[in-house]
């Protein structure tokens, strides 16, 4: 069996949204990006979708994790930024 690399770009609806909070991420300059926001900017209404590819970036070492509460709220919420010497091309 031999393997060739894939020449062409990943598709579909959750590829898309990933390369789209890549580059959110890219864009806030290693500033922590809350996880609400990059799926609403991504059009993905179903924001559990996308959590393993940035559980799968967190344990590459290409994103960090963050938490915040929000107006003094127990909660924690989520938030990601690239981590530090992560290039995006």
């Amino acid at each position: 069996m031999k393997f060739v690399p894939a020449k062409n770009d990943p598709t579909g609806k959750r590829a898309q949204c990933v390369a789209g909070m890549i580059e959110i991420l890219a864009e806030a300059n290693g500033e922590p990006v809350p996880w609400p926001e990059m799926c609403d900017k991504v059009g993905m209404d179903h924001h559990g979708q996308l959590m393993p590819a940035m559980h799968a970036l967190e344990l590459v070492g290409a994103v960090e994790r963050f938490t915040f509460a929000v107006n003094g709220s127990t909660r924690p919420q989520t938030a990601f930024a690239l981590a530090k010497g992560v290039e995006v091309k």
